[in-house]
């Protein structure tokens, strides 16, 4: 691919990038016209940021959420819950 293609190709996806994700069809659209090729190629590598964003948010959260879930352990060996003694630690 040409070095102008990919410089038209990230102009467009720069600027859908720069807007609300609900504005994006309609930027990508207006921006791209009858250029299927560039309209595909922005809509490819949109999806794939999209994707990636969605994976980084889903691991942070996941990430914080068993933070929380560790830091509220209060039981160690030797330690009682109810009738049950703690013996050891299986993992966290």
């Amino acid at each position: 691919m040409k070095s102008e293609r990919w410089k038209q190709i990230n102009d467009v996806l720069v600027t859908a990038l720069e807007r609300e994700q609900v504005e994006r069809a309609a930027i990508v659209k207006e921006a791209c016209g009858s250029d299927e090729g560039l309209r595909r190629e922005v809509e490819s590598l949109l999806a794939s940021h999209e994707q990636a964003s969605d994976f980084l948010e889903a691991s942070i959260v996941g990430a914080a959420a068993r933070r929380l879930w560790v830091d509220q352990i209060q039981l160690w060996p030797g330690q009682q819950f109810k009738h049950y003694k703690i013996l050891s630690l299986l993992g966290v």
